[in-house]
């Protein structure tokens, strides 16, 4: 059932469609938390509303919602929308023998996509945990090493199509052993690979997770190293 707000009744316009340009300054997910609040909620820009919402599955960790709003323009859109609490992903490295740079990867099966990747270490936030202290413990439970230092490398939206997840991606130096504590359903064995090798893979297509692209090449841009 719609929850609506207001008299609004749920309304499907077609015709041709209107490039809309966001306002000069609009902002992109924030360095750490993104663009949601602690409590999950929405921010919505001025120029457009939210008339109506319909929960569609409420799953372990997303909700899928379908929802009316009204445009800038003044037309209204149906839309199903992937409400997500938001992530944190890593990008940890180490001095190699060679004086040069290694970086911790996993090589990870997805089902979604019926292969195995490889990728950084990512996972979910606890709705309200801190981005900082969500990378450090998926960081050790993925990997079974800690971090001495963790560097903010900003924040991506991965799909704001139809998603609202943000991630937070961090930069893991002065690595030291912990304790591996993987989840039920992760399948993964972690590689240790050299940076620039990683970055090479990120350019070319064969590392091909868009987190993991992303956050490699900030953190070359980070450390100084040239693609």
């Amino acid at each position: 059932m719609w929850s609506s707000r207001g008299a609004a009744q749920p309304v499907e316009r077609r015709g041709k469609g209107l490039l809309l340009r966001a306002p000069r300054g609009h902002p992109g997910p924030a360095a750490e938390t993104g663009h949601l609040g602690d409590n999950g909620a929405m921010t919505i820009p001025a120029d457009t509303t939210l008339l109506a919402t319909e929960t569609l599955l409420v799953g372990r960790v997303f909700t899928v919602r379908r929802e009316l709003v009204r445009l800038a323009d003044g037309r209204e859109a149906r839309l199903e929308i992937v409400r997500h609490p938001g992530a944190a992903a890593i990008v940890p490295v180490a001095p190699a023998a060679d004086g040069s740079l290694d970086v911790l990867l996993l090589r990870q099966y997805r089902h979604a996509v019926g292969a195995w990747i490889r990728e950084i270490p990512a996972g979910t936030r606890s709705v309200g945990e801190d981005p900082r202290e969500c990378a450090a413990r998926e960081l050790e439970e993925e990997t079974g090493f800690g971090a001495g230092r963790l560097e903010s490398l900003g924040a991506i939206w991965p799909a704001p199509g139809y998603t609202d997840e943000s991630i937070a991606l961090f930069l893991a130096q002065d690595l030291t052993p912990g304790c591996q504590n993987l989840d039920a359903d992760e399948a993964l064995g972690v590689e240790r690979v050299p940076f620039a090798q990683a970055v090479a893979q990120a350019l070319t297509g064969e590392i091909a997770d868009a987190k993991s692209v992303v956050a490699l090449l900030r953190a070359a841009a980070r450390l100084g190293i040239k693609p």
